[in-house]
């Protein structure tokens, strides 16, 4: 895949999303300048994921700013979270099959495709897998060490800070802690998880950001929360748990709640308490936080729900078992909708496994879009101001100041956002005050906020003929902001746009 990726891209390597390269212009700027910022210049509270950027950043103190030492992070907890998921499988004796198990998790994660996501993922997936693991060895009394605990406790605060979502797991393991009487211990451990997510907000509005992360409030649309919103939220959470990639994972949960809903919470064994923490987990991720996005939010999920259903479900094929009864007798009772089961979790495995085969052409998107803004903003003038809705490979290849109209990375825009008058003339306002002179944008994402200012002069725009996968849109136009310098930016547009690659057209204006 990576050969492939390379050949496409004219031998230059590219992630397959754009979202990396924010960690990274941070990170670069943060071991070049000391500034936690996307430009250099302002801090910029725009990633979920402070450990992500600052384990790219001690990377890049090492071994010198680069693209590859992401790739590299995440080849090395893509096996670490193959080692947690075997060792798991083998402390149950879940040991049949185990090769098949691993395939499964391998490619459903789907590991392979995000390695090259160049994102904190298969981290988050060792981690969790870690997590759900000795919580649950903990919670029912197999090893109630005060050195286990203490390692929870770190865990449980690398894992938040890592990736906020995984809040979600902390209270899921807090709740079971709790349920065996262990309240300080619970208690603990969710204050544990909730310290980074703390202490990187006052730190956050120390600077003059926001608590949260701007992309944590821009993508969970607060300014939009209203009562009817809050009614959609058990609709939006069916609706994610059918789509076709993570429906696989449905029979199984229900599978397992049909073996075990005679259980007792206080009697439950260390796998079941594990499936009862997934599937809690699983329920308010689906609830309050997104899927899909190159099969990447959803990803922790869907690899400790592999592990931790088929260490409560293999009894099932081992004879003699209480489960293989219980399998039996679905089957026996529903001999067509088992098969139809089945077939449907077959197509949704295979599905997420597809993801893997995709790399190299969502490679070639973004380098045939975004790497070749990146390429045009560096043959403009130095000091030039841009506007743009995808600033990652923006501020990592150019030393231009990059305005996020799109609000992740500008907490001025994402303060109209979250007021809920995100209008065209606010976008006039930001681009003004910040003294934007060219906007290079998704237009038909603006649609929905009033659309462009009238003045706004377009130059042209990029078309890509390929597969779009991975880019928000298959055609980024330019503006002109500056009247004074149009003809100057439409001459270096057009100059550039000579050298495209064949597959990207452009329309001049």
């Amino acid at each position: 895949m990576l050969l492939i990726s390379l050949y496409l891209n004219g031998w230059n390597f590219i992630y397959v999303i754009d979202d990396p390269y924010i960690h990274m212009a941070i990170a670069k700027n943060f071991v070049t300048s000391g500034n936690w910022a996307v430009n250099s210049q302002v801090f910029t509270s725009a990633t979920s994921s402070p450990l992500w950027t600052l384990l790219i950043s001690l990377s890049y103190f090492i071994t010198g700013v680069n693209t590859a030492d992401p790739l590299v992070l995440n080849f090395v907890f893509s096996i670490l979270s193959l080692a947690a998921a075997v060792h798991i499988l083998k402390y149950f004796k879940a040991e049949r099959y185990i090769y098949y198990v691993i395939i499964i998790f391998i490619f459903s994660s789907p590991l392979p495709a995000l390695v090259f996501t160049g994102m904190e993922h298969p981290a988050q997936i060792w981690l969790s897998l870690l997590f759900i693991f000795y919580v649950s060895i903990y919670t029912t009394g197999k090893n109630e060490k005060k050195s286990l605990f203490v390692i929870l406790l770190i865990i449980s605060m690398l894992l938040t800070a890592l990736r906020y979502e995984d809040l979600f797991l902390v209270f899921s393991a807090s709740f079971f802690l709790a349920a065996r009487r262990k309240y300080l211990l619970a208690m603990l451990l969710l204050l544990a998880g909730f310290i980074p997510v703390i202490v990187y907000g006052i730190i956050s509005v120390d600077n003059g950001s926001m608590f949260l992360p701007s992309s944590i409030l821009v993508k969970s649309r607060v300014g939009e929360l209203t009562a009817v919103e809050v009614l959609k939220i058990p609709y939006r959470a069916v609706k994610r748990m059918l789509e076709p990639d993570i429906v696989f994972l449905l029979p199984p949960i229900v599978l397992v709640i049909f073996n075990n809903y005679r259980s007792k919470l206080k009697e439950l064994e260390t796998n079941q308490v594990m499936a009862g923490i997934f599937i809690f987990t699983y329920l308010l991720h689906m609830c309050f936080a997104q899927t899909g996005w190159f099969f990447r939010y959803e990803a922790y999920l869907v690899s400790i729900g592999i592990i931790v259903l088929w260490i409560n479900l293999y009894p099932a094929f081992v004879s003699g078992s209480n489960a293989e009864s219980n399998f039996s007798a679905i089957k026996k009772k529903f001999p067509v909708i088992s098969r139809i089961i089945l077939a449907v979790l077959i197509l949704s495995a295979c599905g997420r496994s597809v993801s893997s085969f995709l790399v190299p052409q969502s490679s070639n998107n973004i380098y045939n879009q975004h790497y070749q803004m990146a390429a045009f903003v560096n043959t403009l003038p130095a000091g030039t101001t841009i506007a743009a809705n995808d600033i990652g490979m923006l501020n990592f290849y150019t030393k231009n100041k990059i305005v996020d109209l799109w609000g992740l990375a500008d907490t001025d825009a994402a303060a109209y956002k979250l007021k809920g008058n995100y209008t065209t003339s606010a976008i006039e306002n930001i681009t003004r005050q910040k003294g934007v002179e060219l906007a290079i944008i998704y237009t038909d994402w603006f649609s929905q906020f009033g659309g462009v200012p009238k003045d706004w002069q377009q130059l042209g725009s990029w078309s890509m003929t390929r597969l779009n996968i991975v880019c928000g849109n298959e055609k980024v136009s330019f503006y002109s902001l500056n009247k004074e310098r149009e003809k100057d930016y439409k001459t270096l547009l057009d100059k550039f746009s000579a050298s495209l690659p064949g597959s990207v057209l452009y329309a001049n204006y």
